[in-house]
């Protein structure tokens, strides 16, 4: 999934947010994704990510997390992940996109108390929804959040643009009265005709695109004003389109989210056997 034409993050906007990169060394290739802090040694993302849905194992051998650093991709601290502490869900392979979530056990603990001295540096957490939230997160009516990824900002022809600063997209999310199964998802028919005039501009249009870096990235809403408080509520999976040709020309549909609160019981139960 990537967001095209989102807006840049500003610096320690969104201190959870981190970039994935997987890759193999001495071969040729690479990709990415965008994850989530959830706790100083677990990040939540998605489970296609780096994912061979023929074989059914990982595409890349060697992971790593970048983290605390909004401005730059790869800048922050960077910690590895083995593939034997990728712990994607276990239904994520029946075929149903509600399951694409995954947890990332770090190898090492994430400074999320200022001990890193460096002003281009800042990692912290995000909240995790409440048992209590109503319908796993799903609202009567339609509500804004926010999404944050590390994806290409868009493309033409050949050439591919890749953010080189932390991208954040507004959505309005669906109502329980749209058919959105039990993810969470946002129609993209509302995009105004400026989109047609400049193809890419502040506007946040975002499209089908798997393994280009914003999948896993999370969809947050805040509980204050001050939006110094988020809650994750989704995780970027998928979205749809009729026609799968270039940005100025799609068909966009949908964008869907993984709820997060639908799997809270499996978030703590990975963490609390595998600490």
């Amino acid at each position: 999934m990537q967001v095209y034409a989102g807006s840049d993050a500003e610096f320690a906007e969104s201190p959870y947010t981190v970039f994935i990169k997987y890759d193999t060394p001495g071969k040729v290739g690479a990709s990415g994704c965008t994850g989530s802090i959830i706790n100083k040694r677990w990040i939540l993302t998605a489970a296609h990510c780096n994912y061979n849905f023929t074989t059914l194992s990982n595409i890349f051998s060697r992971v790593r997390v970048f983290v605390g650093d909004n401005q730059h991709p790869e800048g922050g601290l960077s910690i590895r992940v083995e593939l034997v502490h990728i712990f994607r869900h276990g239904v994520f392979n029946s075929g149903f996109k509600l399951y694409d979530i995954a947890l990332y056990k770090l190898n090492d603990d994430i400074d999320i108390n200022g001990s890193i001295k460096s002003v281009h540096y800042k990692a912290n957490t995000v909240c995790l929804p409440q048992y209590s939230d109503w319908n796993y997160g799903r609202n009567t009516d339609r509500e804004m959040a926010t999404g944050f990824g590390w994806g290409q900002l868009y493309s033409t022809n050949n050439t591919v643009w890749r953010a080189t600063i932390l991208q954040r997209a507004e959505v309005l999310l669906e109502g329980l009265n749209h058919d959105c199964g039990f993810m969470l998802c946002a129609r993209l028919d509302w995009v105004p005709e400026m989109i047609t005039r400049t193809c890419y501009d502040t506007i946040v249009l975002l499209v089908l695109s798997y393994f280009k870096g914003d999948s896993g990235g999370p969809l947050v809403q805040y509980v204050d004003r001050h939006r110094s408080r988020a809650v994750i509520v989704g995780v970027t999976t998928y979205g749809t389109s009729k026609n799968n040709s270039n940005l100025c020309n799609w068909d966009i549909e949908k964008i869907y989210f993984t709820p997060v609160a639908y799997h809270l019981d499996w978030i703590l139960y990975i963490i609390s056997i595998n600490n």
